[in-house]
């Protein structure tokens, strides 16, 4: 079983195990036993755990979690024609391998292409849609983090949770 004490002036500490009577008569004088602290953000006041307001990020911190969310939702795919689209980097040179299939004329018409669900019959117009629509989702995903790169700079965007909510409301 774990315990907590506090003091005024040295604050918060945790023991693993019960403290022997001798150890615990050696703690600064006014030391008190707490519960355990429920977070790093509580602070003890007026006997009782306050939780506190985190801490901000930095804004390099901001501006990595940025990127890694917009690399998330780039190669996290898109919808086209109701069907899951696959927009990582692979599948992005792929359509570009296709494109100019089409235009060497080398590419037949109707030819299969996997998606998530299963094998599907795709002409040659539909593959060019496909590849414009992931090229689509991929300058969306960057115009976004652009954009919000903008707004974390000058200070409007503060938190992860609102990059999360950005790139919640990006349509697919």
């Amino acid at each position: 079983m774990e315990y907590g004490f506090y003091h005024p002036s040295r604050g918060y500490w945790q023991s693993i195990g019960e403290v022997p009577k001798d150890i615990r008569d050696a703690y600064p004088e006014g030391t008190i036993e707490v519960p355990l602290r429920p977070s790093p953000n509580h602070e003890w006041k007026d006997g009782e755990w306050v939780e506190m307001p985190a801490p901000p990020l930095a804004r390099e911190d901001l501006l990595d979690y940025l990127a890694a969310r917009r690399w998330q939702a780039e190669i996290g795919g898109t919808l086209w024609n109701g069907w899951h689209l696959r927009t990582d980097e692979a599948s992005q040179g792929k359509y570009l391998a296709e494109l100019q299939a089409i235009a060497l004329g080398i590419r037949s018409n109707d030819e299969l292409w996997k998606f998530p669900h299963g094998f599907e019959p795709v002409s040659n117009q539909q593959m060019q849609e496909m590849a414009v629509k992931a090229r689509q989702h991929v300058l969306q995903c960057f115009a976004l983090e652009a954009q919000l790169t903008g707004a974390i700079k000058a200070g409007t965007i503060t938190t992860l949770a609102e990059i999360d909510e950005a790139f919640a409301a990006l349509s697919t």
